[in-house]
């Protein structure tokens, strides 16, 4: 387990208790004492803006670097800002942090007025040069009030939890902070709680957010992370949507990945993507808020955009598509899927059909197939798994009527 150690609060340090002398020889005792503590990291700062006594920060992180240059160091700045705005040039700074804090959008009064697009954080933070990695450090937690101080309010959700984390790791974020408001205090049956938690930490551990956080994780290290940036060309010019509807887009050398919170109807620009054809999928990778569901296309990778079939405008579950090259390594994919799921539906799936359109359709729950079958649109015949359907109409069973459940996109 690796520890964020905040070294001093920043309000301690705005009140005038720290002088930058002092946070020198801190600094440099702090570095000797757990230099050979290989699972610790430094946030220097503690929630404050970096002008608030910025000789005080400057001179306890370059003491922490010089005492243990290999530690990574962060800043941990005020909310809704980012420690770029101050540190980008610092030498002892290893990556951002940015706290995209816990606002809605007509809560936010600050001149950026990003409200809930943190994802606007980590594009400003990609284009700088040179490129630093970066991360939402304090995105709205799980389970505590819109605006954090009034309890009267609407609290945020699982599907708020996994909007933020999404939007960041889809816009070239390096990792996210997934927090819970109970979690957050270690709130306990005795205690007064703070900023109205519900619930008490033990129990919170497992909170519906907290559990689906590894889908995430486990998304970003099966597509290769380390080759993965963010590509916005992804989507048709047009569709990239406001607030809720933005969709946000990653690509690696052969795949991508797309994200949408709302389900809404997606227009991508596959001609982008290398090969002959392309297969195209979507996920719910969290049942236990919706049943898991998914779908998948292939079609030439000639045409300029692949319209999303209608799906229903529901909120609350993620769905990802996955866009894949399909001409020398289709035959390879297919036959690893017939083979794990012992499947002889699946079979034609190793096949490269180039003078048809293959539709490949299944029900999944935690990534695990329960259902598939298969339809020819050229030629109108019965699909394998048993269901009809003509060209142009939806993907049969691919969108079940289920409320609070959003999509997110991706594409390999």
């Amino acid at each position: 387990m690796y520890l964020a150690l905040v070294p001093v609060w920043g309000s301690n340090v705005k009140a005038g208790l720290v002088s930058a002398e002092a946070a020198a020889a801190y600094g440099d005792w702090l570095g000797k004492r757990y230099r050979e503590c290989n699972n610790v990291i430094w946030l220097n700062g503690g929630d404050i803006r970096g002008t608030d006594s910025m000789r005080v920060w400057q001179a306890l992180g370059k003491a922490l670097r010089q005492a243990d240059p290999a530690k990574l160091i962060t800043f941990h700045p005020f909310g809704r800002t980012q420690s770029s705005t101050w540190f980008h040039d610092a030498g002892w700074l290893s990556f951002h942090m940015f706290q995209s804090g816990h606002r809605r959008y007509d809560q936010d009064d600050t001149a950026l007025a990003y409200g809930e697009d943190n994802w606007k954080y980590m594009e400003a933070d990609y284009r700088r040069t040179p490129v630093k990695p970066s991360l939402d450090g304090e995105p709205s937690y799980e389970g505590i009030p819109q605006g954090l101080h009034d309890t009267l309010q609407p609290y945020w959700t699982d599907a708020d939890a996994r909007r933020y984390a999404y939007w960041a790791a889809f816009s070239g974020a390096f990792g996210h902070t997934y927090g819970h408001n109970a979690v957050m205090q270690f709130h306990r049956p005795g205690d007064t709680p703070s900023y109205g938690a519900r619930e008490y930490w033990p129990e919170a551990l497992n909170a519906p957010g907290a559990r689906q956080m590894h889908w995430l994780k486990k998304r970003m290290l099966s597509s290769r992370f380390a080759t993965l940036s963010p590509d916005q060309s992804l989507i048709a010019e047009g569709a990239q949507g406001e607030r809720y509807e933005h969709l946000a887009a990653l690509r690696g050398k052969d795949h991508a990945l797309v994200y949408t919170y709302t389900g809404r109807t997606l227009r991508i620009v596959i001609g982008k993507l290398p090969g002959e054809t392309v297969r195209a999928s979507w996920f719910d990778p969290a049942p236990a808020a919706c049943t898991a569901s998914a779908a998948s296309i292939t079609t030439p990778s000639n045409r300029s955009t692949l319209p999303e079939p209608p799906p229903p405008a529901t909120i609350g579950c993620w769905f990802w598509r996955v866009v894949e090259e399909r001409s020398r390594v289709a035959k390879l994919r297919g036959c690893e899927v017939a083979k794990l799921r012992g499947r002889v539906t699946w079979l034609r799936g190793c096949e490269v059909v180039k003078k048809s359109c293959e539709v490949t359709w299944f029900f999944a729950a935690s990534f695990s197939t329960s259902r598939a079958g298969q339809l020819d649109l050229a030629g109108g015949s019965t699909p394998l798994g048993g269901r009809g359907a003509s060209a142009g109409q939806p993907l049969p069973g691919a969108y079940a009527s289920r409320p609070n459940c959003a999509r997110i996109l991706a594409i390999l």
